[in-house]
């Protein structure tokens, strides 16, 4: 199908496909022994929304 033709389901880009959270983490902090991998990290990934964590390899993102 050409692209053309596709439509898109959110005609707003700015506002999310559902206000309703998938992922919710408020002042999340992971520790490793003595060695923080996380501090104090919020994230809040809406339902439906395409979402990356990047970073170099060993800095936490599992």
């Amino acid at each position: 199908m050409p692209l053309s033709k596709l439509k898109s389901t959110n005609s707003d880009p700015k506002k999310p496909a559902s206000d309703k959270s998938i992922i919710s983490s408020q002042n999340l902090t992971v520790k490793y022994g003595s060695k923080i991998a996380i501090e104090d990290v919020t994230v809040d990934i809406p339902l439906k929304k395409v979402t990356a964590i990047i970073g170099p390899s060993g800095c936490g993102k599992s």
